[in-house]
């Protein structure tokens, strides 16, 4: 109602109900029906005031008084309440309790139970109805109406009983986590991680991630990725399976949760293990024809200029410039190779800290000496980024694998830039870049031509082994090269392009530590 006593217990408005009145009798036990036992004393006013409904009974069960709130509970005057009793307003089918609810109110209990009681227009409602006897003899009941939050009561236990439902049918492990904590999970989820579903209740995520995925996981929860992403999981006996995750921020009974569905792709891997190394194999066949014809080549040249060093013995400035072209068809040769094994994965290199930016100059040198004067190479290098920890030789192989490709696209013409900078992590960058962790630095290495640019068909393939726009041309390794080798250096790479617009790559390389 507004007032200060709305916030009264049941306790204080009874212990005011029971104090003395001023021209009450002690022993109101034979009050009349017709006497409003509450008017013309100061406590009245706490009475009409209160949030709740109070009535007031004699021994007999008459109803002797009621406040305001109580009239309106049952859309009735004061005079049309007061000498009826509760049996004239509740349900039919609660009759057969009544006697016994008052026999414990008289024996001295106080007794709190619901009624379904009935208005003067016929509608139901439900009341939380605490009623005790009180010294003077008469019965004092407080009624709160609890109709609104049974009614939400009884849609959250309909609402938990299809998603029971729902996720017990699910093929897949779901849990619902609140801030990291498990709020609750489907059965398949607690099977597929060895616990009890109770046992998962309350538990932190983090506690079933391995450690070294445990960093990786808070990424994709903290920046809300939708996106699936895999990891190793931690089962209740401390085995670690591989798992698919997939997960997506929702509201959930008014409160803001996140609901991952959970797989396990142990198996799934290891047949795509198999399958990638039968495709390699198979490629690797199908590009022995490509690769010896390029060996060939280097071979005649290096035969030639061996020849020609034997047949110019006598001028040392011609003997130098064969032996230079001898060493550029050994590096070719070597390049080559380098290409191959990298794709395989049959040679692994250590890593060491590594300054980006003496690699980028040392591959555009190389390549304005090969491309076309018509292409205009322009580098933009951040000088004094810090370093990243990597393997120089595949550093070197993404920026030539990356400008050679955007040669290719730009038809002989066009301005090729190469630029190097320290990355800024924001929110809008998490989004798009979501392997990125907010937790480290990286380098933002970008190639950017003017060339033909690319459609959606394709750009959603460039990344596929084997796959190239260069009709008759190439061997489709190059990007797939970078991918692998990006992805190695726990790095990303984004691409943006559109049919006459050019292309752009970004590669972010965590920083050294």
């Amino acid at each position: 109602m507004g007032s200060a006593y709305e916030d009264l217990s049941r306790d204080e408005l009874l212990a005011l109900l029971k104090a003395p009145r001023n021209g009450s009798r002690a022993d109101s036990r034979n009050d009349s029906v017709s006497e409003p036992p509450l008017s013309g004393d100061r406590y009245r006013q706490i009475v009409q005031e209160a949030a709740d409904g109070i009535f007031v009974s004699n021994d007999a069960g008459d109803y002797l008084d009621v406040n305001e709130v109580g009239a309106r509970m049952l859309g009735l005057r004061r005079d049309e309440i007061v000498g009826k009793r509760i049996k004239d307003f509740v349900v039919e089918s609660q009759h057969g309790v009544l006697d016994e609810a008052r026999a414990r109110i008289k024996a001295g209990e106080w007794v709190l139970r619901e009624w379904q009681l009935r208005r003067k227009d016929g509608s139901l409602f439900t009341a939380e109805v605490s009623a005790k006897q009180l010294p003077d003899g008469r019965n004092h009941a407080i009624w709160r109406d609890v109709t609104a939050r049974r009614a939400e009561e009884e849609a959250l236990r309909q609402s938990e009983e299809r998603f029971r439902a729902l996720t017990a049918a699910s093929f897949e492990g779901i849990g619902i986590t609140e801030r990291g904590v498990v709020v609750d999970v489907n059965d398949q989820l607690a099977r597929l991680l060895g616990y009890e579903r109770s046992e998962l209740i309350g538990k932190d995520v983090s506690s079933m991630v391995a450690p070294e995925a445990r960093e990786a996981v808070a990424v994709a929860i903290r920046s809300g990725r939708v996106t699936p992403y895999r990891h190793l999981a931690l089962k209740k006996d401390g085995t670690r399976i591989h798992v698919e995750a997939q997960g997506r921020s929702t509201e959930w009974f008014g409160r803001e949760v996140r609901v991952t569905a959970i797989r396990d792709v142990g198996s799934q891997m290891q047949i795509e293990e198999r399958l990638s190394s039968v495709q390699k194999l198979e490629a690797l066949g199908r590009l022995a024809g490509g690769i010896a014809h390029d060996f060939n080549n280097i071979l005649v040249a290096m035969f030639s200029y061996a020849d020609l060093t034997d047949l110019d013995a006598d001028d040392p400035e011609s003997v130098r410039a064969h032996m230079d072209g001898l060493r550029a068809a050994a590096h070719r040769a070597r390049d080559l190779v380098q290409q191959i094994l990298t794709f395989s994965r049959q040679k692994g290199e250590e890593r060491v800290k590594t300054q980006v930016q003496p690699i980028i100059n040392e591959a555009l040198r190389f390549l304005r000496s090969t491309l076309p004067s018509s292409i205009d190479v322009r580098a933009e290098l951040t000088p004094g980024v810090p370093s990243v920890l990597g393997t120089p030789v595949q550093l070197h192989q993404v920026v030539m694998n990356l400008c050679v490709n955007a040669a290719h696209a730009m038809d002989r013409t066009g301005v090729l830039r190469v630029r190097l900078a320290l990355a800024e992590v924001t929110p809008e960058l998490m989004k798009r870049v979501p392997d990125l962790s907010p937790l480290r630095k990286y380098l933002k290495l970008t190639v950017q031509d003017t060339g033909r640019g690319m459609d959606e068909s394709t750009l959603s393939r460039i990344f596929e082994p084997f796959f190239t726009t260069k009709a008759g041309e190439g061997s489709g390794l190059g990007l797939a090269v970078v991918h692998g080798i990006v992805t190695s250096h726990e790095g990303s790479i984004t691409v943006e392009s559109a049919p006459g617009q050019g292309t752009t790559f970004d590669v972010y390389l965590p920083v050294a530590d």
